[in-house]
């Protein structure tokens, strides 16, 4: 945790207001109580199935309808070239045999340290729609719920 810690589209960061005594024995309670509350998009994140599609939120594919074991064991970490977001040529010049199910991928984000500014920066490296579909139709990531 940084105070500067982004968060969604504020320019003010996480600050110090997610976390706050809700009960105290100071005030007559047993014991004290802490409550914290973050936003999904605080720092790092893995978005939910129903982020970006309405059926999916109307059929309640959050995240915690998400296969964790999914999300954790062994990974191949590819290293994106630092100018360029990831499209089906980046991808298939990365080179990544079949048969591997977990990859990370490093771009240029890592470089910039995002997660160390307090403003919420839109103008990251990520995945381009041909891409996705390329990794989906290429590779054999698990990316079903």
């Amino acid at each position: 945790y940084v105070p500067e810690m982004p968060v969604g589209d504020s320019t003010e960061g996480l600050r110090h207001h997610f976390l706050w005594l809700e009960k105290s024995m100071k005030n007559g309670s047993r014991a004290n109580n802490s409550n914290m509350k973050l936003g999904v998009h605080t720092g790092t994140h893995v978005d939910a199935p129903d982020h970006f599609y309405d059926n999916y939120y109307d059929a309640s594919f959050d995240v915690d309808s998400l296969d964790l074991t999914l999300l954790n064991g062994l990974a191949l970490l590819v290293d994106v070239p630092q100018d360029k977001n990831i499209t089906a040529e980046v991808m298939k010049s990365l080179n990544i045999p079949r048969g591997v199910s977990r990859v990370l991928f490093r771009t240029l984000n890592t470089d910039r340290p995002l997660m160390f500014k307090k403003e919420f920066n839109t103008n990251y490296m990520g995945f381009e729609e041909d891409g996705a579909k390329w990794l989906a139709e290429n590779i054999d990531i698990k990316l079903n719920l």
